[in-house]
């Protein structure tokens, strides 16, 4: 830990151009996702002139909203706080389920330094997806000290199509991801590389990246300070990743707006698969979090008694049952919340299977209050001390 950091909801630090500044989070309308430049594009549309760089500013999209969105969020908090120490994880239900100053406020009334908190949570992540978030995009130095990965079934369910996962293969980010430039780039990992790189499948002989030690005077400063003031869209996230919504589910008013589908039809649950390629990926985050000696704790979020009736509830029982004996042989932590009477209630929810931010903060004491979490490796290594410093993330 490095002193005492509190992160304020509503103010980060923006890398843009060279240069930090302040902005604030205005919140309620969500982000659009920026032209990116053709990866074979100059400077000024001339070919005669240097090629253009690959940098966070301009990397493709990896036809994720709100993966691209979060890069930026969490390349602001790098700069402005560092590396977490808790990373959250896991799709909508964690996006929205677990609050990072709710968890930073409730460790420290538990007696631990303020720590840093950020929530990398990406709408319709799966198993597959956080793999590729935290085994290939993200860089080593970027890694927190613990993960919270906060979901529940639909996450790990083999039997569905896993549209956010094919999407991000598919996507020009990802193709650049695959040559070794990463969205956040690290001095003592990266070289930006130039989009004439990338004209060809095979990289060009010239492409060919020099070693650290001979590059490092030619890399763009990372985070550096500058007084000039920019703005950023409006985010439904707040400047920890978070997204607060304050909308109580009333079922009364809810099944006017949208049908009440019994379990038995629900296609987050047919057909259901808890092994295959889901299970790989889990396996493999573990492997790799195992490997960096970074504690994975999954935490199953509750959910409405309204949702859970005999159909959904027994899909239910036989994924606890599936994660429990996962996580013995895999070597993670597994903490079950979805049995909570005093999580369930409608007042925490925003529908049937989100949290609203009463109940995300609700969420965040119970975790605080566990001491099943090794909360105590918060004490015991210095903010981004899990650093592999030579090594980097594998593809699944």
């Amino acid at each position: 830990m490095v002193g005492q950091i509190r992160i304020y909801r509503n103010v980060s630090l923006v890398l843009r151009a060279g240069a930090i500044a302040i902005t604030f989070a205005l919140g309620g309308g969500a982000i659009a996702t920026e032209p990116q430049p053709s990866l074979m594009a100059t400077e000024s549309g001339n070919s005669n002139r240097s090629p253009l760089q690959i940098t966070l500013e301009n990397y493709p999209s990896f036809n994720s909203q709100r993966l691209d969105q979060q890069l930026r969020l969490y390349a602001d908090h790098l700069a402005a706080f560092g590396v977490p120490d808790i990373l959250i994880v896991g799709s909508s239900r964690s996006l929205q389920g677990v609050d990072p100053v709710a968890l930073q406020q409730a460790l420290a009334q538990q007696g631990y330094p303020e720590p840093n908190v950020f929530n990398f949570s990406i709408n319709g992540a799966t198993a597959q997806v956080i793999s590729v978030l935290l085994r290939q995009i993200l860089t080593p130095d970027q890694l927190p000290q613990l993960i919270i990965w906060a979901d529940g079934s639909r996450a790990f369910n083999s039997g569905r199509a896993d549209i956010t996962y094919s999407g991000i293969l598919a996507s020009e980010g990802y193709r650049v991801l695959e040559t070794g430039v990463r969205p956040i780039q690290s001095p003592q990992f990266e070289q930006p590389l130039t989009a004439e790189c990338f004209g060809d499948p095979l990289v060009d002989a010239r492409c060919d990246r020099p070693s650290p030690a001979s590059n490092l005077l030619d890399l763009p400063p990372i985070y550096p300070i500058l007084p000039e003031v920019v703005s950023r869209p409006s985010s439904d996230l707040d400047s920890t990743g978070f997204q607060p919504v304050a909308t109580r589910f009333d079922p009364s008013v809810y099944y006017r707006e949208f049908p009440r589908v019994a379990g038995q039809y629900d296609s987050n649950y047919i057909p259901f698969e808890l092994g295959g390629e889901q299970q790989e990926a889990t396996v493999a985050i573990a492997n790799f979090a195992q490997a960096r000696q970074i504690p994975l704790i999954f935490v199953n979020l509750p959910l409405t008694q309204d949702y859970l009736d005999p159909a959904r509830q027994a899909y239910e029982n036989q994924f606890r049952q599936h994660m429990q004996q996962l996580a013995a042989t895999a070597g993670f932590i597994f903490r079950d919340l979805s049995q909570q009477q005093e999580l369930m209630q409608n007042e925490y929810f925003a529908d049937p299977s989100h949290l609203n931010r009463y109940g995300a903060s609700a969420v965040a004491a119970q975790l605080a209050a566990d001491s099943a979490i090794p909360w105590q490796s918060l004490l015991s290594v210095g903010v981004g001390g899990t650093a592999d410093a030579d090594g980097t993330g594998d593809s699944l």
